[in-house]
């Protein structure tokens, strides 16, 4: 059957192609798209153009079974209308002619647009092929990602996009794919801050919020979603059980997604940080403060929002509430409003998420970008336009007001390229056919975009004014725009509102706030500190004023005028953007406009697409094709200025390439599932003209060639391939008589085919081809196998006189192989012969080495003889002068070892001296001593001794200070540091402050009160029961309070101890007195070892053991007679009193022999220490008292030093007492009971100790 009766069915009831219809009303029309949609049929062709009537809900009718029936088709008649139908079309066209395609979507919100254009691109993908698999995986995973930062519910679609994309995918000419560019233009970025009633933000916000778990929203310091002010604006306070479990579905698939189109981790992860600052940048409130200057009510929103970004909350807070200025050398500060500060926070908000969404469609194109081609091979693109619907809310803003203006332009387009420019062409090559009636929408498009009256031309002159308004801005569009009867329509009693007659239908906009969202201003100083920031994405995003991913990527359109082409065919050339700013600004001030007949057959308005065209063309086509950077104006472009360069950009990329399209129907305007409204389905006929164009593609000719393009196509089907052709009208008509196609008409100078004579014009090319192809093949097959036959017979004839060739070889090789015989035979006899005269030769010449070497051996042997005996006579003189030397030596050692003796006895005689001399010099000093001193303050680095200080005054202040003039006051600091010290000890030296206050009550009692900011601690009020202590430090653990007296020593309670001592025995405990009666104060934590402790005091109660002392006097005089007078005990018992120690008698002999005034001098200042031993002349004399002694006689001394310190009155008060006084010089050492060895020892030791004691 044919094309016609195919189609359409005997009763006319259901026909794939409207334009098949016998009868054309919107009745007929009306009624097949529903009798379609109640079958689940959605697609409707209409000639060339597919209809999609939107079923709200899933239909199977994408899956791989039905995408395989539309690969390659031959006619589509054979098969339903489908978008895929139109993407293989579209797909094929590119491969027979290389030219580029463009599929554009068009429909009111919410008519599925952005689905159809998915499934577009998907069928497109699986028909070609890529030398890269994964490539037509990236830009399938496309979609979701732009759907989630660019879509939005509204109330006409839950899935409406706010911005228009046009995907271009790049083609060779072969059908092989290399690449994809996105193109983004005018991002509602005021969603961000502010919805409509029943309306959301962007996906990407409820995404997050139910994707990520809660431990992960809280490290971005978010919680609900009806928390966050810019959430909750549209008064859906929550998202319901299975919104959520959906959102948490799509946000794993936008995490896969991000991941196989080529986002880091990173890269997500900081997407998710600057998602989280817009929001708690919207949660920052103001209010009034003092002359009206706004300050911040929350901080830790400003503070979470400043962190997230990379800024620090004061210069966070300073930007929003103030602006500088610098006039004349001078920086001035103005101070914002409640409302001024509010305006900061959403611009700043808006720009983050703006700029966010143009650098992630940068980041895409860079990963997509097309593979270079070579130079020889032609390249083509498919683009696919999926841009927003005409919308028409209760409320319609600026944002509405460009979307209707965007689907104006592309409804003039469409009307263009379907009526004007076919009629056009139908005049110009004579084609008789009645003129077909439709509603021209150009005085609409006129009044928007001519200049300069125009409305956006209006908008852009009134945002200038600093002191416009928008009820001025209403009233310019009244005075300038009234004359624009059936467009513009003044609403009475209204300010700030006008009415706008559409292709749609009559819109009526509020312009409140119109002049703010078109300047779209961010402040110097927001922008500069953004720049600044320490986050390395949001310091990306605020490189440049004017962000754009196509200057990132400069693979995408130039922003600018390029040159409209006055026909379909007529080539295109880019200008630079710097040529069209310089140009725009050049009209701005007068320039003039081309006129509207040439407007018309271009298809677009010229206030859009001709600016700079009069300089463009002196441009050479390698400058027009390279975009330069963009000039920085002095004036800022407002967002209707960007809206008409982008519509320009889009509109020079449909003009370069065969469009074809897709009418989207909204069933109903309630969004049932297979619900049809018949008026809501009539008025969207009506005004997109579907009546008119289904006439003008039946009675029209869409196909329009040129004789040399048809010959080119299709000169095959009716001439051979090497024919001479001279491409005139006869040539075309016999190709057209020889396909069988009717209806067609030769013009002037082109052929005009119906809408599907291009199909069967291509199935009688394939079937010759194919016909080609075959007898190719049948005579490619014949020839192969005469070769083969022609290969075999030469292989024999070949193999014939090889074998022929080796006969002959064989009977002469039979002769020189005989001939190699007879010589081999010679060559061995040979051979053997000289091998036996080499052998006689070689015994010969052993018999004559053995010979020699016999020789040689009896001539070793008499040389050893005289070696031996001449050995022997130097070992005689050897030994001889070795006893002569045994002999001197032992003389030389006697004479040493008589001179040692004489030495050691004289300094046996010094050591005794220098003795006496220390005992005396310590009696007087100890007569000397001043007995008024009540505690000893000794300043420790770790285990060294700093500084030592006597207090005889009742109060002393000890602070970090490095030098004092004050009597009451010690310096810590002024003490001499260690030569070498560690981090910590030079850290806490500079912690002491004001340190600590030491005072002694009338009762002997010792005070401590803390006036350092820093911590101290009482050292070891843990580690002993003995101690004086107040209970209060152990139940501080040790933690002084300041200025808070503390009780570090009870003398009451000393007194009481002692009372027990000396009640039990003659003396108390020494170890457990000097325990009680010195304390540790550290100035960093308490440690056990004064090793470990980097800087602390030691504090002696000299007053307290003075104490102990006199009352050990008199306790030891109730053991001695009545009536001793000896002398010698007197000295003894006042030198106990001494606060010297002792030192052995060993290292007191040997300083004074070398150094007596330095000996004297360490024995008389002593040590902190009552009770231990010093090394102090130990290092003077090389000498220690616990060293490993170093001869014999040193040997014996250290012995009997251990016994001298445990058997000395100084450090003992029982040895003391030992000494009675009736004259006998006794010394009795308290000891377990010895052996016999340890007995000779010990009285080796008590004479050493009576020598030194001057007892002897």
């Amino acid at each position: 059957p044919g094309y016609a009766e195919f189609m359409a069915s005997s009763d006319g009831l259901l026909a794939d192609d409207l334009a098949t219809l016998p009868e054309l009303t919107e009745r007929t029309l009306l009624e097949q798209l529903k009798r379609r949609y109640a079958e689940r049929v959605i697609y409707t062709y209409v000639g060339d153009i597919l209809v999609a009537v939107n079923p709200f809900t899933d239909l199977p009718l994408y899956t791989v079974e039905v995408s395989d029936q539309y690969k390659g088709m031959q006619h589509r008649v054979f098969v339903r209308p489908h978008v895929y139908a139109l993407a293989d079309s579209a797909y094929q066209a590119l491969r027979h002619s290389g030219q580029s395609q463009c599929c554009i979507v068009s429909g009111e919100s919410g008519a599925g647009k952005t689905e159809t254009a998915k499934f577009f691109v998907q069928h497109l993908l699986r028909l070609c092929r890529s030398n890269q698999p994964a490539l037509q995986y990236q830009i399938v995973e496309l979609s979701p990602l732009l759907e989630a930062f660019g879509n939005a519910r509204t109330v006409m679609n839950d899935n409406s996009s706010r911005f228009g994309k046009y995907l271009e995918i790049h083609f060779t000419t072969e059908g092989v794919v290399t690449g994809a560019t996105v193109s983004e233009y005018l991002l509602e970025k005021s969603r961000v801050v502010h919805q409509g009633k029943g309306e959301q933000n962007f996906h990407i916000f409820y995404y997050v919020f139910s994707g990520l778990s809660q431990s992960e929203l809280a490290s971005f310091g978010l919680s609900t979603p009806d928390q966050h002010r810019y959430l909750r604006g549209s008064g859906r306070d929550c998202l319901t059980e299975s919104e959520r479990q959906c959102n948490e579905g799509k946000f794993e698939v936008l995490k896969k997604c991000m991941g196989v189109v080529g986002f880091s981790v990173q890269d997500t992860f900081d997407m998710l940080k600057l998602l989280a600052s817009v929001l708690h940048t919207g949660d920052i409130l103001f209010e009034s403060g003092p002359n009206d200057v706004a300050k911040t009510v929350n901080a830790d929103k400003l503070k979470s929002a400043a962190e997230l970004m990379g800024l620090g909350p004061e210069l966070f807070e300073q930007i929003l509430i103030s602006s500088m200025t610098i006039t004349r050398g001078e920086t001035i500060t103005r101070f914002n409003s409640v409302g001024k500060a509010n305006d900061c926070r959403d611009a700043t908000a808006k720009a983050l998420y703006g700029r966010l969404f143009h650098w992630i469609v940068a980041q895409v194109n860079h990963l997509l970008h097309p593979e270079p081609v070579s130079s020889s091979e032609k390249t083509a693109t498919i683009s696919i336009l999926d841009i927003f619907g005409f919308e028409h809310f209760e409320v319609n803003s600026f944002e509405q007001l460009c979307i209707n203006v965007a689907n104006e332009q592309l409804q003039y387009y469409f009307n263009q390229h379907i009526f004007a420019w076919e009629q056009e062409e139908y005049r110009k090559e004579g084609v008789d056919l009645a003129t077909v009636t439709y509603i021209d929408n150009k005085p609409l498009v006129d009044m928007f975009l001519q200049r300069p009256v125009g409305l956006f031309h209006l908008l852009d002159e009134e945002s200038h004014f600093p002191q416009a308004s928008d009820k001025t801005l209403v009233e310019k569009f009244h005075k300038q725009l009234k004359g624009q009867t059936g467009v513009y329509v003044a609403v009475k009693g209204a300010v700030t509102r006008f009415g706008i007659i559409h292709y749609a239908g009559e819109v009526t906009y509020s312009a409140d706030r119109f002049l703010e969202k078109n300047r779209d201003t961010l402040s110097d100083d927001i922008f500069n500190s953004l720049q600044q920031s320490r986050m390395p994405l949001v310091a990306e995003l605020f490189q440049s004023r004017q962000f754009s991913s196509s200057w990132r990527q400069r693979n995408t359109a130039t922003l600018g005028s390029t040159f409209r082409r006055l026909t379909r065919k007529q080539s295109i050339r880019q200008s630079t953007l710097r040529q069209s700013i310089r140009r725009q600004n050049s009209k701005r001030g007068g320039g003039k406009i081309k006129s509207v007949k040439e407007s018309e057959v271009v298809g677009i308005h010229p206030g859009v697409s001709l600016m700079g065209r009069r300089n463009s063309s002196r441009r050479s086509h390698a400058h027009a094709t390279a975009p330069q950077p963009p000039k920085i104006l002095k004036t800022p472009m407002t967002v209707g200025a960007h809206f008409r360069q982008s519509l320009s950009v889009l509109m020079d990329k449909m003009l370069r390439a065969t469009p074809q399209f897709v009418r989207c129907i909204k069933p109903n305007a309630s969004k049932e599932p297979m619900k049809y409204d018949d008026k809501f389905v009539l008025k969207q006929l009506r005004y997109t003209g579907l009546l008119e164009t289904t006439r003008i593609r039946r009675e029209g000719y869409p196909s329009r060639l040129t004789f040399s393009d048809f010959l080119y196509r299709y000169g095959f089907i009716a001439f051979p391939s090497t024919a001479a052709l001279s491409h005139d009208a006869e040539e075309c008509e016999q190709v057209l008589h020889v396909a069988n196609v009717r209806d067609w008409y030769v013009g002037r100078s082109k052929v005009f085919l119906r809408y599907y004579h291009p199909e069967s014009l291509y199935g009688v090319l394939e079937e010759k081809t194919h016909r080609v192809v075959t007898v190719q093949k049948m005579v490619r097959g014949w020839l192969a196998r005469r070769h083969v036959q022609q290969f075999r017979a030469k292989l024999r004839q070949d193999a014939f006189s090889l074998e022929a060739f080796l006969f002959g070889i064989t009977g002469r090789c039979e002769v020189l192989f005989n001939k190699c015989l007879t010589l081999m035979e010679d060559d061995t006899a040979r051979v053997l012969r000289k091998r036996e005269a080499m052998r006689i030769a070689e015994e010969r010449e052993q018999k004559e080495l053995a010979r020699l070497e016999q020789e040689k051996k009896l001539a070793e042997k008499e040389a050893l003889n005289r070696i031996h005996a001449q050995a022997a006579r130097e070992a005689a003189q050897a030994a001889l002068q070795l006893r002569q030397a045994k002999e001197r030596k032992k003389l030389e050692e006697q004479r040493k070892r008589i001179e040692e003796e004489q030495r050691l006895r004289e300094d046996e005689k010094r050591r005794r001296a220098a003795a006496a001399a220390v005992a005396v010099e310590a009696a007087r000093q100890a007569e000397m001593t001043d007995l008024s001193a009540w505690c000893r303050i000794v300043c420790m680095e770790r285990d060294v001794h700093l500084s030592e200080y006597l207090l005889s005054q009742d109060s002393i202040v000890v602070d970090g200070s490095a030098g004092s003039f004050d009597p009451n006051k010690i310096g810590y600091n002024s003490a001499k540091p260690k030569a070498k010290r560690d981090s910590k000890v030079s850290k806490f030296r500079h912690l002491i402050g004001k340190g600590i206050e030491i005072t002694r009550d009338g009762e002997g009692s010792v005070w401590v009160v803390r006036r350092s900011k820093n911590p101290m601690f009482v050292k070891g009020w843990s580690g002993t029961s003995y101690n004086c202590m107040s209970p209060e430090i152990a139940k501080n653990h040790g933690l002084l309070h300041r200025h808070t007296p503390t009780m570090i020593f009870d003398f009451a309670q000393f007194e009481e101890w002692l009372k027990v001592e000396f009640s039990m025995s003659a003396a108390p405990n020494q170890r457990r007195l000097m325990q009680i009666c010195k304390v540790g104060i550290s100035f960093v934590k308490d440690y056990q070892q004064a090793a470990d402790t980097p800087c602390w005091l030691e504090v002696v109660f000299e007053g307290a053991l003075a104490k102990a002392k006199r009352m050990g006097v008199a306790n030891r005089r109730s053991f001695t007679s009545e009536g001793s007078k000896s002398p010698d005990v007197a000295t003894v018992r006042k030198a106990i009193g001494l606060r010297y120690k002792m030192i052995s008698t060993r290292s007191i002999q040997s300083s004074v022999v070398h150094q007596p005034s330095a000996a004297i001098h360490r024995a008389e200042s002593g040590s902190s220490d009552d009770f231990s031993m010093s090394g102090s002349i130990a290092e003077e004399t090389g000498d220690s008292f616990i060293g490993k002694p170093r001869s014999r006689w040193a040997k014996q001394t250290h012995q009997a030093d251990r016994y001298a310190l445990a058997a000395s009155p100084f450090t003992n008060p029982a040895a003391a007492a030992a000494l009675q006084p009736n004259g006998e010089r006794e010394l009795v050492v308290p000891h377990r009971r010895p052996s016999e060895r340890s007995r000779a020892r010990k009285a080796k030791a008590k004479r050493i100790v009576k020598y030194a004691l001057g007892l002897h």
